[in-house]
């Protein structure tokens, strides 16, 4: 063979990896060509037009390296392919591998044959491993980034919680995160809800699914934190005896606010109908989805033990919001005390039914009643940035909505904070 010869017939292959088209009006049998790279790569474009595959650089080298044969680009040398190229190739090729074992499988399942099922699925098994994913950074390049993002933070990638204590305390959350608020019940898990809600829509537009109180009472919260007025004497009919209570109600209905905050209701509804119900409020812009409360939601699987179904719930409810992108705020009711016993401050512990929660959540709100009628208790007890403090800074205005007030408490034994006082 000559060099001319060789030439020519790499120019040949060249032509054929460009333009497919160049098969049908080919008469040459593979075999009659000289140099051994050209050939092989005419004999798989063959093939794959035969088989109905794309003809390109990619899917001939895949092919011949399945057929145990060395690609050798036509017009450029091998050896110029880069690691990440060949590896990506590589990766290509195993995902090819596990389809077909997996078609595999199904006909040996199909078949009824249990020992040949097991063993394509144990092929399967080892394809997988065999993908690679380099996903190792060198630890300068990371702290580089990590000095660009604290001097040009992107506020997309952290969601404000709402009030300030606890975004002075906890700097907000992140995407995918999820926040864990466990009370009693009557305490006010619905009522924070709200006020974050409320304190976050400024900047971002925020979702709340109720799986527990239909339309009328959220109504009536939502009026009462833009109004004022009480939503107990709102329900109660009390309002329209007020003078006060009228003249702010019709002052609304004269000027409403239509702040960015939907509310879904899935009262009585299954877990799907909830995972739904959060795709919908992502699609509409939400960036924090609210969830009243987990032990509400129905589970698909109501033969499970009850703590089971709550685990499958608040992972597939994060699952969902880290799909969505959007940030996950879950109330939860905490175990009763056992009778006889007093009342004590509660831990992370007592969320009712399920203690994986606890591993589950980035952020733990725990809150329970204070010394007065009007005053709540509220700690963070779980922070993935270490941060456990104990903040005393939520009250009942006269409306029956939590709001902060201005003053701390001091931290009891145990309990360190970053911050140091979480109002400024």
């Amino acid at each position: 063979m000559t060099i001319e010869t060789a030439a020519l017939e790499r120019d040949l292959a060249s032509c054929l990896l460009l333009d497919e088209s160049i098969l049908e009006r080919l008469r040459l049998d593979p075999a009659e060509l000289s140099d051994p790279p050209s050939r092989d790569i005419i004999e798989a474009a063959l093939t794959l037009r035969e088989i109905g595959e794309r003809v390109d650089r990619v899917s001939v080298k895949l092919w011949l390296e399945d057929h145990g044969r060395k690609y050798v680009d036509p017009r450029v040398d091998d050896t110029l392919w880069t690691p990440k190229a060949n590896q990506m190739l590589h990766d290509r090729l195993q995902l090819r591998r596990v389809r077909i074992e997996l078609q595999r499988a199904l006909v040996c399942c199909e078949s009824g044959s249990v020992d040949a099922t097991r063993e394509r699925v144990a092929a399967i098994a080892v394809a997988r491993e065999n993908i690679g994913d380099d996903s190792s950074r060198p630890l300068g390049a990371l702290a580089l980034a990590a000095a660009d993002a604290a001097l040009n933070p992107d506020e997309s990638t952290r969601l404000h919680l709402g009030l300030g204590g606890l975004q002075n305390a906890l700097g907000g959350m992140g995407v995918g995160d999820m926040c864990i608020v466990g009370a009693d019940t009557g305490i006010g898990k619905s009522s924070l809800a709200l006020s974050m809600a409320m304190g976050m829509e400024r900047r971002q537009r925020v979702g709340i699914i109720s799986c527990e109180d239909p339309e009328g009472i959220w109504g009536a919260r939502g009026l009462a934190a833009m109004t004022g007025v009480s939503s107990l004497r709102m329900l109660t009919g009390m309002s329209a005896k007020n003078s006060d209570d009228q003249a702010a109600l019709n002052a609304f209905k004269a000027a409403p606010q239509n702040p960015a905050v939907d509310v879904d209701f899935k009262v009585g509804r299954p877990l799907s109908d909830v995972l739904a119900g959060m795709r919908r409020r992502a699609a509409g812009g939400a960036r924090l989805i609210i969830v009243d409360y987990l032990q509400a939601i129905l589970s698909e699987t109501p033969s499970a033990p009850r703590k089971d179904q709550i685990r499958e719930i608040a992972a597939r409810i994060k699952g969902q919001a880290q799909t969505l992108g959007v940030g996950l705020v879950a109330l939860s009711q905490l175990s009763r005390p056992e009778k006889g016993k007093p009342k004590r401050e509660p831990s992370k512990y007592d969320l009712k039914e399920c203690g994986d929660l606890e591993n589950m959540a980035e952020i733990i709100l725990l809150m329970w009643a204070g010394n007065t009628d009007t005053e709540i208790n509220l700690k963070v007890e779980k922070s993935k940035w270490g941060c456990r403090q104990r903040l005393h800074n939520l009250r009942r205005n006269g409306s029956g909505t939590l709001v902060e007030v201005d003053h701390s408490h001091d931290e009891p034994p145990g309990f360190e904070s970053s911050r140091g006082r979480v109002m400024q």
